[in-house]
């Protein structure tokens, strides 16, 4: 039984008192001489002062070994909190219920968010929550004590000024005399990025479905056209005009399914990658277009110093360069202004490989050059392609661990450059 402060008291009042009682009736009953009576009151006396300091003496040090084991286990279980709270996996801390500054906080919060613990003794939650309404800061918990509950989602800066996304779990606890909320934070940001880019690949997905059956019909309808004008018609040489017209909207549609299916490769494709020849790559690219070049009048110059050594995908850097110079072949400016030119170089920095595409085309206007490596984006209605050529080379880039950048480009010259790391 635990000995409390009026128990102790109430023990010593009933034994002393038993005992003053007792002590004198039975005196007074077996001895009648006065003097003897009284030094045996004296010798009473004496021995109830020792007996009273001996039962307190028992009482006080039995009281005391309680109150030892009893702070004995709150200090172990004040070790196992502070392990559970410190070694936690996720950040925790403890904030004031009024005035919202943070009291405690373990070493996971300093990890994940660069400040010190002596830092984030000095914080208030606002210091680490940022674009949300005062009221909005984590509220009070209404649920009962001593069980975490979700109280929303929030955004959070850490020192170096990265935000993350977070979901908060809280309960109120007794801290140091004072109210305050135990805080769990689990990082969300990962799996919001998840969610965001499943929602851009549904509606890319949807995107691509509407734009290639339109994209698909037209050249096929004016295929049916075009030969049900052939067969009408006798004279030779129209003949041969209209099914020269029919293989060239053939070729487009190719051209298009070939785009399609190079769209569908991109994620799933298993990348080659090994060391390769810049120079040899550029040229193979150069003679798959030399039938382009020559039937549209286009100069296309290679002007790159001394051969260098990729380490890349051949597949996704030839999709992405014979991307641009096909772009540059639709775009060229018309051939009374002036002469079709191609120029592509390349250069080695210290840790990429740039290609340098540049034409004298039309150019690309500023209103539209944050979209043109948007899938089936065309700039005009007017565009001659189908809005696939620059997103496949920035797609393809992107997949083997390179960029793509519209450096310049005015309306008489535009330059892309890829980027490659060296390694």
């Amino acid at each position: 039984m635990k000995l409390t402060s009026f128990r102790i008291v109430a023990v010593y009042f009933l034994i002393a008192t038993m005992y003053i009682v007792l002590s004198d009736k039975i005196v007074s009953y077996l001895v009648k001489d006065i003097d003897m009576l009284s030094e045996i009151q004296s010798y009473k006396g004496l021995f109830f002062v020792a007996s009273t300091s001996v039962l307190l003496y028992c009482l006080i040090k039995f009281n005391t070994q309680e109150l030892r084991l009893e702070r004995t286990e709150a200090l172990k279980n004040e070790r196992k909190y502070r392990l559970l709270f410190n070694q936690n996996p996720l950040p925790m801390w403890v904030y004031d219920t009024d005035t919202r500054r943070i009291l405690d906080v373990n070493e996971t919060s300093v990890d994940i968010y660069g400040y010190s613990r002596e830092e984030f003794l000095t914080m208030v939650l606002e210091d680490i929550q940022v674009e949300i309404q005062p009221e909005q800061i984590l509220p009070e918990s209404t649920e009962k004590e001593g069980f975490f509950h979700l109280t929303g989602r929030w955004k959070h800066v850490k020192k170096s000024g990265a935000s993350i996304f977070v979901e908060i779990f809280t309960h109120v606890i007794d801290y140091k005399e004072s109210r305050a909320n135990m805080v769990l934070v689990h990082d969300i940001s990962d799996m919001l990025k998840s969610e965001q880019d499943l929602t851009s690949s549904v509606n890319e997905l949807n995107n691509f479905v509407y734009r290639a059956s339109h994209d698909l019909r037209g050249p096929i309808a004016r295929m049916i056209g075009l030969s049900e004008l052939g067969k009408n018609v006798h004279d030779l040489p129209d003949a041969k005009e209209y099914f020269g017209l029919i293989g060239q909207t053939a070729y487009q549609l190719d051209k298009s399914l070939q785009r399609l299916l190079i769209i569908n490769s991109i994620k799933g494709r298993v990348l080659e990658t090994k060391e390769r020849s810049l120079q040899s790559m550029i040229k193979e690219s150069v003679k798959a277009f030399s039938f382009d070049l020559s039937g549209q009048n286009v100069d296309l110059k290679l002007t790159g110093h001394e051969d260098a050594t990729i380490c890349c995908d051949k597949y996704f850097f030839r999709v992405a360069l014979d991307s641009l110079i096909e772009n540059s072949i639709n775009f060229r400016a018309p051939e009374r202004v002036r002469k079709a030119t191609i120029v592509i170089d390349y250069v080695k920095t210290e840790t990429h490989i740039q290609v340098r595409i540049t034409d004298n085309g039309i150019g690309i206007k500023n209103d539209v050059r944050d979209h043109i490596f948007t899938l089936f984006y065309r700039g005009t209605e007017e565009s001659k392609g189908s809005g696939l050529g620059l997103y496949l080379a920035s797609s393809s880039l992107e997949r083997i661990g390179g960029s793509l950048a519209l450096e310049s480009s005015d309306e008489e010259s535009t330059t892309f450059i890829i980027s490659i790391p060296i390694v």
